[in-house]
């Protein structure tokens, strides 16, 4: 009885662990401000004053190729969560000028600045990482 006592427990506490840890890490807060340049970097969380954050769940180089002539420059996507009020949405911006930049609500939009990536543009990697976005979040 002991025996069996003994492996139900283990058995019990394996699961538990197992689903502990598949739970999604939540990334620490990085202080941010409307109106004001700041760097995103994937998986990283940015919240505002007023309680409502966002989490950069991807940054997609979708920029034309390097030595390529292309009829649009393309553009970089911003995949990312965010919490307006206590409502989660997951949505998608992109950083061209022909795409929509509204940010959370209307009252918000977002401008991309300046893009980093990971390394420069090559032939041998048309398509490089991004590694960080300088945006800046308007309240109007």
């Amino acid at each position: 009885m002991k025996t069996l006592i003994n492996t139900l427990f283990i058995i019990s506490a394996s699961i538990i662990l197992t689903m502990l840890s598949c739970q999604k890490e939540i990334p620490l807060c990085h202080d941010v401000e409307y109106n004001k340049a700041f760097k995103i970097e994937k998986n990283n969380k940015y919240c505002f004053n007023d309680g409502n954050y966002f989490v950069v769940e991807n940054m997609s180089n979708g920029f034309c190729p390097c030595n390529s002539e292309c009829k649009w420059e393309g553009e970089m996507t911003l995949f990312y969560s965010t919490s307006e009020n206590g409502v989660i949405v997951t949505k998608t911006v992109g950083s061209s000028e022909k795409t929509d930049s509204m940010f959370i609500t209307n009252k918000r939009f977002i401008r991309f600045l300046d893009i980093g990536f990971v390394e420069p543009c090559s032939s041998s990697n048309p398509f490089p990482d991004i590694k960080n976005v300088t945006i800046l979040v308007t309240n109007e």
